[in-house]
């Protein structure tokens, strides 16, 4: 510590506000009112009330801690405090008060985390250094102007970040009219019409018909063989006829492709469920169960977020419908956000979802990754959440909507160009986005470096020190302390 600096308790230094019948539980905030109600949760106006006899009354500006989020607000207009872990506090004047907030986010930043934590009776027992006066004003302007910098940069990072959305999507776009293939088609000799695509369309289908029925004769025999104990096995459906779209509010694609509804080019496109609650049983196994948390919005899946496990009898048993095989494509259906997809891997041989969570699996004519894509396009996203079921500010797909979603089909070898041509133009957006998100973690990091500087007595330099020091107001943080415990004496 330097020799102009003084330590002291940090309870010493500030003066918890009573919050006796003042607390507003967030059952009773208000949308709009005259008096701001200030919390511990990140946005800085919790809510509203109209209730003035719940205005603390208190020295301005106010600490406003957040015992269980490390939150750290200092508020100068008139408010109310929230309820569950707020703690108002005042300052006693040996620090500036911005200063004081960024120490205590300093001590708060330092406390380690230990699940619903009360982090004030940690903070009030830390020790804290005083700088002079001079140098806290000192610290305090250095500290706002290298956070404007790092906003700034912080700030430039999300515009680029939007701007590789945009691409993404541009790029997606291209794709599905055919854009990104057009030098490929006309070097091709031998690319099927839009009668021959839609005819070997309906051989797959047929073909993937057949097999499952061969597969159910054999189930049955096997059934009838072992005296045809438990249920019997249930016939496929038979394929519904391919259904002729409307093109006209569709947009324009080469003349060797079709439009088709998902239900034409998926086996039977399903949603899952989730186990009962009181069969806690059901969530001790080893069969993956997906979450809507687990997709995302690139067709990647994320099960590290939070894995969930079902046993093998819920999967299928009670689950047996939603069963999810490697290839197959997810997509979530009850939002905001809509538009998360993803392409289940195979690190499982098998896999379950919950009701949130709709089902497509691709006949052989239609190519996961190109499903997955055309899924991921804002346009899709946008068509089809217009018909989605909106309740209390939820947006929930029906079955039926996915099963209608229209989708362009050519080739499977163009399918094949079209997904190496995409993977080709955002792979580089992803190195791009990766270290975008990486600088992001970064800036995060360098801003809790700036603030343990300060705290240290680090951040100003030799020089900046120096000119302090000579100033003719200077006085050192002991003489700071002897005032105020003369004006206390007094």
């Amino acid at each position: 510590m330097r020799e102009d600096w003084v330590e002291i308790n940090y309870k010493e230094i500030v003066k918890k506000v009573t919050l006796t019948n003042k607390k507003i539980p967030q059952k009773k905030y208000l949308s709009l009112g005259n008096i701001p109600i200030i919390d511990q949760g990140q946005g800085f106006i919790g809510g509203y009330t109209n209730d003035e006899e719940k205005i603390l009354d208190c020295k301005l500006p106010a600490l406003v801690f957040g015992d269980h989020t490390k939150v750290v607000k200092l508020v100068n207009f008139p408010f109310a405090s929230g309820a569950d872990g707020t703690k108002v506090l005042e300052s006693k004047n040996y620090l500036q008060p911005k200063l004081l907030k960024y120490f205590t986010q300093t001590l708060a930043f330092k406390i380690k985390d230990k699940g619903y934590a009360r982090h004030y009776q940690d903070i009030e027992k830390s020790k804290i250094k005083i700088p002079p006066v001079l140098e806290q004003k000192a610290i305090v302007q250095k500290i706002e102007q290298l956070f404007s910098e790092l906003d700034n940069g912080i700030e430039n990072l999300k515009k680029a970040k939007e701007k590789l959305k945009i691409y993404r999507q541009a790029i997606l776009k291209k794709a599905f009219e055919g854009e990104l293939t057009k030098e490929w088609r006309e070097k091709q000799k031998d690319l099927p019409t839009a009668d021959k695509l839609l005819e070997e369309i309906k051989k797959e289908r047929e073909l993937f018909y057949q097999k499952q029925l061969d597969e159910w004769k054999e189930k049955v025999k096997e059934w009838e063989d072992n005296g045809k104990q438990g249920k019997k096995p249930t016939k496929p459906r038979k394929l519904k006829d391919i259904n002729d779209i409307n093109k006209k509010s569709l947009s324009v694609i080469p003349n060797n492709w079709i439009w088709l509804f998902s239900e034409d080019i998926n086996d039977f496109i399903t949603k899952g469920t989730t186990p009962p609650k009181s069969n806690s049983d059901s969530y001790k196994g080893n069969i993956p169960f997906l979450k809507v948390y687990n997709l995302t919005f690139d067709g990647s899946l994320d099960f590290n977020n939070n894995p969930t496990f079902i046993n093998e009898e819920t999967h299928k048993d009670f689950l047996q419908r939603s069963v999810l095989y490697p290839s197959d494509v997810v997509m979530n259906i009850v939002g905001p956000p809509l538009g998360k997809v993803s392409i289940i891997p195979n690190s499982y041989p098998e896999w379950n979802m919950n009701q949130a969570i709709v089902r497509f699996r691709p006949f052989n004519i239609i190519k996961s990754k190109y499903l997955a894509n055309f899924l991921l396009l804002n346009n899709t996203i946008q068509k089809i959440s217009k018909k989605a079921k909106a309740t209390a500010g939820q947006f929930n797909l029906t079955l039926e909507i996915c099963r209608e979603i229209e989708i362009p089909l050519c080739s499977i070898e163009e399918q094949t160009q079209i997904v190496k041509e995409i993977e080709s133009k955002l792979s580089v957006c992803d190195k791009i986005e990766q270290s975008i998100e990486s600088n992001l973690k970064k800036s995060e990091s360098l801003r809790q470096s700036i603030l343990k500087k300060a705290f240290e007595g680090k951040l100003l330099s030799e020089d900046e020190l120096k000119k302090i020091q000579e100033h003719p107001d200077y006085e050192s943080a002991q003489k700071l302390l002897e005032k105020i415990k003369l004006k206390k004496s007094a």
